[in-house]
């Protein structure tokens, strides 16, 4: 037991190191000093993993052994609570105990499911290039098995975590009907983002802006915003998280729990309206995600005047969630 810990903790290092190597080299290049715009560029959030990494495991029956979780926050966004549900086939392995950093946790519970502790983890940062990370580790039990030479079973690592996505640009605010003799200060264009994300696993993939002389003189910007799920995991409604994470049963289910997300929008200092459903006493609106994509209109009335540029912020909250699996092989003395 004492060899196999030293193994999982010299393996614990070595994907730390090599997280660290990854994030270091995509900024070598960078300057000096490193923002949030810098950094905000990716598509991944909150990711677990099994140590060892995706390799199966062969243990004898009546045998205890540990099976350890690797969490990092590889975003930018701080999430204020992290859900990891292990999940078992009692019949052929049972938990015995959790630990979380090095410290024990409350055994309860342990012999259905494994629930971690809420945790609070920071996001990448100029002054913390990795983010914030913690290891969990459960330690099983494989049981006696009585109808084969070897029994094959899966313990899965069930993650939840409530995360958020901002995406800023400088748009143009310019009425199409201008006087031809006229030579705008800006010009409004669309804005191609793709695939690459702002560093969290829901992205802003374009935005198409469009102005346009309102009644009562007044400029009307239209702004369409397209949305997608670029990581490889589902999107959850805000505050969700808890409820498919967590191991007990009296939970009360949300009313709308799979592909929702809740988005606000700002010109300069004023809130957007946008066409969706409103989220009663907030700036944000209901946002539902088919087959993984949506997109939403938002407008904003100013008084009329000659073409200028202001920022534009999109907010994006949600829930997400994803799943890793292990194999076990159980054999037989």
């Amino acid at each position: 037991m004492k060899k196999f810990k030293q193994i999982k903790k010299f393996n614990h290092i070595i994907i730390v190191c090599i997280l660290s190597l990854i994030i270091g080299g995509c900024t070598s290049n960078r300057p000096d000093t490193l923002t949030m715009k810098d950094l905000r560029i990716g598509t991944k959030g909150v990711e677990i993993l099994f140590l060892p990494d995706n390799r199966d495991l062969k243990v004898f029956q009546e045998e205890q052994f540990p099976l350890n979780l690797l969490i990092t926050n590889q975003g930018v966004a701080q999430t204020k609570s992290v859900y990891v549900l292990v999940g078992f086939e009692q019949d052929y392995v049972k938990a015995n105990y959790r630990i979380l950093n090095g410290k024990p946790l409350d055994p309860a519970n342990n012999e259905v499911t494994s629930q971690l502790t809420k945790q609070s983890l920071d996001g990448r940062s100029p002054e913390n290039l990795v983010g914030d990370s913690v290891e969990y580790e459960v330690e099983f039990e494989s049981k006696k098995i009585t109808l084969s030479k070897l029994q094959d079973t899966l313990v899965s690592g069930i993650l939840c975590y409530n995360y958020g996505t901002q995406f800023e640009e400088s748009v143009c605010i310019q009425p199409k009907n201008l006087a031809v003799n006229l030579q705008p200060a800006c010009e409004s264009k669309d804005v191609n983002v793709g695939s690459r994300g702002q560093g969290a696993p829901v992205g802003v993939t374009k935005l198409e802006v469009m102005s346009s002389l309102a009644s009562g003189a007044n400029i009307k910007t239209f702004f369409r915003i397209y949305i997608e799920n670029l990581g490889d995991g589902n999107v959850l409604n805000d505050g969700a998280g808890s409820y498919i994470c967590s191991a007990a049963t009296s939970d009360i289910k949300p009313a709308k729990v799979w592909g929702y997300l809740k988005l606000a929008a700002r010109l300069g200092v004023q809130d957007l309206k946008c066409r969706a459903i409103a989220v009663e006493n907030t700036p944000y609106y209901l946002i539902n995600l088919k087959d993984n994509k949506a997109e939403v209109v938002c407008e904003s009335t100013v008084p009329a005047g000659s073409a200028y540029e202001s920022p534009l912020l999109v907010e994006m909250v949600y829930d997400y969630t994803k799943t890793v699996t292990q194999k076990l092989i159980i054999e037989k003395i």
